[in-house]
């Protein structure tokens, strides 16, 4: 496979545990949003492509 991967395996989320875990890791570390906190444990996030046409598009009023 080439590039990154494709998602978060359960071996990645069993290195954040770890990491989330260690008491050597300061309390201000483990509250970064999660992005970080993976990438500290060590785990390659995967890429994520959005989607969006070129150009200009118009502006809708209606509530979301």
């Amino acid at each position: 496979m080439r590039g990154r991967k494709r998602g978060i395996t359960k071996d990645d989320t069993a290195a954040i545990a770890v990491y989330l875990d260690n008491p050597n890791i300061h309390q201000d570390n483990k509250g970064k949003p999660w992005q970080n906190v993976a990438e500290d444990a060590g785990v390659e996030l995967p890429i994520v492509h959005h989607l969006k046409p070129p150009g200009r598009r118009p502006l809708s009023n209606k509530p979301i």
